[in-house]
């Protein structure tokens, strides 16, 4: 008898074991190829972007070419873009500073800074018609500066920020992870804008989910040799988050209900469960 609720117990401990958690959200690497480099960046999610098509319609930046920053001042901006060419859009602003300032949102615009990138800002709005958009900022402190704005075509009047982050590597490194606080939304829109160091490296982006990311036409986009780059990227209709790890139930369960159905085979079950290779299975 005592033999027989021993295995019972351990059998039961083995159905119920939880097996090792798994990353529950999507986590975002900016990989720099080349000499190693600072890295700051944000991801921002989005809902309410069309997902059948490429959703960009258009984008500007400032200074229009390579090879120097604008001049320094608090009030920085992207330059006005061509006419949007649907009603209802979602507009983004990027700002990258050479030197670090407290970043305020221009008029109508909404601003994700917390945690902060450090000298990397990402503000948007929603618009209902077509037009013309300017992105502009309104800083604490004054910097030399790059910008860009693109606009997204929505399939809603009410395209809508989801969640996001920043991060400041703090030093040279051949690559940045970024993860999101909550699980991604399947059909989501992902927003990525990075400060890599300098044009002697380039940069790419990847996610745990797979997505496929696309880069700004235009872009990278430097202020001169040997100085900071702006990277942007997005990914849209995006897959949804695996999700956090369970328990080894399922597993577990299966070889409960063998154990069962086949009493006669016990002792070979019970190898096997306790077997490194069973443990692994349970996991």
């Amino acid at each position: 008898m005592l033999k027989r609720l021993l295995i019972a117990f351990l059998v039961s401990s083995i159905l119920f074991w939880p097996a090792p958690a798994r990353a529950a959200n999507n986590i975002v690497t900016i990989t720099v190829t080349g000499a190693t480099q600072t890295v700051r960046s944000r991801i921002e999610e989005f809902n309410g972007i069309q997902t059948g098509s490429d959703p960009l319609d258009v984008n500007v930046k400032n200074p229009t070419t390579s090879g120097s920053c604008v001049a320094t001042t608090s009030t920085p901006t992207t330059g006005t873009s061509a006419a949007t060419s649907q009603n209802n859009e979602l507009v983004i602003g990027v700002l990258i500073t050479g030197s670090a300032v407290t970043f305020g949102a221009g008029a109508g615009y909404t601003i994700d800074d917390t945690p902060t990138a450090n000298r990397t800002s990402v503000e948007w709005k929603a618009v209902t018609s077509t037009g013309a958009q300017t992105a502009t900022w309104n800083n604490t402190g004054s910097s030399n500066y790059m910008a860009l704005l693109a606009t997204f075509k929505a399939t809603t009047s009410t395209p809508a920020f989801v969640q996001g982050t920043g991060h400041d590597s703090g030093s040279a490194v051949a690559s940045d992870q970024l993860i999101f606080t909550n699980p991604v939304t399947a059909g989501d829109f992902i927003f990525v804008a990075s400060r890599i160091g300098n044009n002697a490296s380039t940069a790419s982006v990847s996610d745990t989910e797979g997505n496929t990311y696309h880069l700004i036409p235009g872009l990278p986009f430097d202020c001169g040799s040997a100085t900071d780059q702006m990277y942007v990227w997005y990914a849209y209709n995006v897959a949804g988050d695996g999700g956090g790890g369970g328990g080894g139930i399922g597993k577990g369960a299966w070889l409960w209900s063998h154990l069962l159905l086949d009493p006669r085979q016990k002792n070979e079950y019970l190898s096997f469960i306790f077997s490194k290779k069973g443990l692994e299975e349970l996991q």
